[in-house]
């Protein structure tokens, strides 16, 4: 596990709160998407507004405050919107080699965006045995769910020739009309497709030295926004692209370079949505292609428990294209009579750099004492065109030229009484730079129409924990308490005036308050293989918003208590579970939960939130023989009708979900 040190240690020896899907545990899970793999994590919500959406919640943050990375890189950018996004259901499940959860800040190591939590994903690549001169293989899978009547297929190879290892893989998922629980039946627009490619080339060196090439991406086509279609006006995400690709250098030489990672990478990603609007007799197509170069440098040096340091720097700059048109349904003809039809939803030439410098330390002065501490300094320069639309919102058409400075910090102590027994206590600062979403998004979002916001400043958050770990052969347990308290954050404020028929919203650093919340796990190993296991999970948040009476409100999409219970039994090549995942109802609502149709289709007046409910699921496999896994699942015995907080889609009713893997 590397997320919570920037090196490699023991989940147990970590002082933060963190959780790992390896690969053997995915297959068992049989995700339909990378987001949907989250839901088996303590104390993740998994917002979804979409069939083809999927916004992790972690401890009360999704989208801008949660930092997604792939193999080393941020596939955060300067655009990720405000609230719950898409962007990770852009990574194919089944390309993951490894998975591992952050709970909590993660900005020291990682930069902006990390309040919340970050999600760093490990994709697969060839084995390599030192010496051996040709070896292959490979694996082909697929996976059916009755759910959504939905097909993946998903093959990878691999061949490594003396020093050189090569991989190849893609997949191709086919989604249609998902089916909710008891009176829901099919939800129209909810279907889509997809395709996903990963590959990777590694030469190894002499030594514990090895260069790597890789690239992955997505294609996601016709992607509905549910909760915004219906027959007269609808909303798709024509295109969802991503493309990633690295070149890494990688290695260690003894205890001054204990580690060495140094990653140059390109990604790009596009995002054509359109929305026909029959009323108005119109399609409005929207295009942003966002380019992104990278730079990320990582060290450690290692002088056993006197010090254990880890130090680097990260670059990324990021170049955006963005525009919109708009056309008659009944002629055809190009309709620019307004403004707006001129601009994207960000300003066309937008330029975003962000970075930063850390180092973190780890000492261990006696056995029974272990401290880390470490800072970050950073920076992110913002320079967006003058915006045409800017004389229309009564706003400065000048050229915005911004530069936020940001520091973290943290520092964690953990008293060792026994050998099984870890005591914790941490504190940890954290920010996030406003980005070209914030200073300059135009659309509908949420519950409004946002409009350009050119005065902001960084977010900031100061996060307290206590937690405490056990381990021996028959017993697990992990639990944390945790409470952030938010400075200077960013929060929509209506305007008094209404474009698109929509009240206009515009964002301010207005905002203060906090975050608290419990999460715990617990694993009983019982005899004969036999096991029991559980968590449960519990947050709740203020902002004061003069804006607002009264001024204190709760925050938006807050998830209520929740949690887990299950039973299994494992052996080598049999395993089977009985699972109960649970949410309490959610009724401490936000004024803009209130706006939320998600949440109160019926408006604001006698909104009861989100009801509680209960899902019972079972799941088993086995292997057939030496190259053959087959795992099943039923999920949703009951066919309970139900949703997470905020989504605005129902989870599926009862179904059947098959996975077969033949590997070698």
């Amino acid at each position: 596990m590397v997320v919570a040190a920037q090196r490699p240690e023991d989940l147990f020896e970590s002082p933060r709160s963190v959780d790992v899907l390896d690969r053997r545990l995915i297959f068992r899970l049989a995700p339909r998407s990378t987001p949907e793999m989250l839901e088996s994590i303590p104390g993740v919500v998994v917002q979804k507004t979409n069939h083809g959406g999927g916004s992790p919640f972690i401890r009360g943050f999704t989208g801008q405050h949660v930092l997604y990375m792939i193999d080393g890189v941020r596939l955060n950018n300067s655009t990720v919107r405000y609230g719950p996004n898409q962007n990770l259901n852009t990574v194919d499940s089944f390309s993951i080699r490894r998975l591992e959860l952050l709970r909590g800040p993660g900005s020291l190591l990682y930069g902006s965006d990390a309040i919340g939590g970050v999600i760093y994903v490990l994709t697969r690549n060839a084995p390599y045995i030192p010496g051996a001169r040709l070896r292959w293989g490979g694996e082909a899978l697929t996976r059916f769910s009755t759910a959504d009547t939905s097909q993946i297929y998903n093959l990878g190879a691999w061949t490594q020739l003396h020093a050189l290892t090569v991989f190849a893989g893609g997949s191709f998922k086919d989604f249609d009309t998902l089916s909710g629980g008891r009176g829901i039946g099919e939800q129209k627009w909810t279907g889509y497709t997809e395709g996903n490619y990963d590959g990777a080339l590694t030469y190894h060196l002499s030594g514990n030295w090895a260069i790597k090439m890789a690239a992955n991406g997505t294609r996601q086509y016709d992607v509905p926004r549910t909760d915004k279609c219906s027959y007269t006006d609808c909303r798709h995400y024509r295109k969802q692209f991503r493309d990633l690709a690295y070149l890494k250098l990688s290695g260690r030489a003894g205890r001054l370079l204990d580690r060495f990672d140094l990653v140059i990478s390109y990604q790009r990603q596009r995002e054509r949505r359109d929305r026909r609007r029959l009323d108005r007799d119109r399609i409005e197509y929207e295009n942003d292609l966002v380019h992104t170069v990278g730079l990320a440098f990582v060290a450690g040096t290692n002088f056993g428990k006197y010090s254990n340091l880890s130090y680097g720097l990260d670059l990324y700059y990021d170049r955006i294209a963005s525009a919109q048109r708009r056309e008659s349904l009944s002629t055809g003809e190009d309709l620019a009579t307004d403004p707006i039809s001129f601009r994207g939803r960000f300003v066309d030439g937008s330029q975003y750099l962000q970075g930063g410098v850390f180092a973190a330390d780890t000492i261990s002065p006696w056995s029974w004492l272990r401290l880390r501490a470490g800072a970050r300094l950073a920076f992110a320069y913002t320079e967006i065109p003058p915006d045409p639309l800017a004389a229309t919102y009564g706003l400065t058409q000048e050229r915005i030229s911004d530069t936020a400075l940001g520091f973290a910090g943290g520092l964690s102590v953990t008293f060792i009484p026994t050998r099984k027994l870890r005591l914790i206590a941490g504190v940890q600062r954290s920010f996030r730079a406003p980005n070209l979403d914030d200073y300059s998004h135009v659309g509908s979002e949420g519950g409004g129409f946002d409009v350009p916001s050119p005065d902001l400043s960084p977010e900031k958050a100061t996060t307290f924990e206590l937690g405490v770990k056990w381990a021996c052969r028959l017993l697990s347990l992990s639990a944390f308490g945790h409470y952030t308290m938010l400075q200077d954050f960013i929060a929509r404020q209506f305007t008094g005036y209404e474009v698109d028929g929509e009240p206009a919203t515009q964002r301010v650093n207005t905002a203060r308050g906090y975050v608290a919340g419990l999460e715990g796990k617990l694993t009983v190993r019982l005899p004969r293989r036999f096991y029991l296991s559980g968590w449960i999970s519990w947050t709740r948040g203020d902002l004061r918003m003069e804006m607002y009476t009264p001024p204190t409100q709760p925050m938006r999409r807050m998830s209520p208590l929740q949690g887990m219970v299950a039973a299994g039994y494992r052996r080598h090549r049999y395993w089977a579970e009985v699972a109960v995942r649970w949410s309490a109802r959610q009724d401490r609502l936000s004024p803009g939960d209130l706006a939320d149709k998600r949440i109160c289709p019926n408006g604001p007046d006698n909104c009861t939130g989100t009801p509680g409910w209960a899902m019972v699921s079972l799941s088993g496999g086995v292997r057939m023989g030496r190259y053959t896994d087959l795992t099943l699942r039923i999920e949703n015995v009951s066919n309970e009708p139900y949703k997470y907080h905020g989504s605005g889609v129902y989870a599926p009713g009862v179904s059947a979900i098959a996975l077969l893997r033949v590997h070698k």
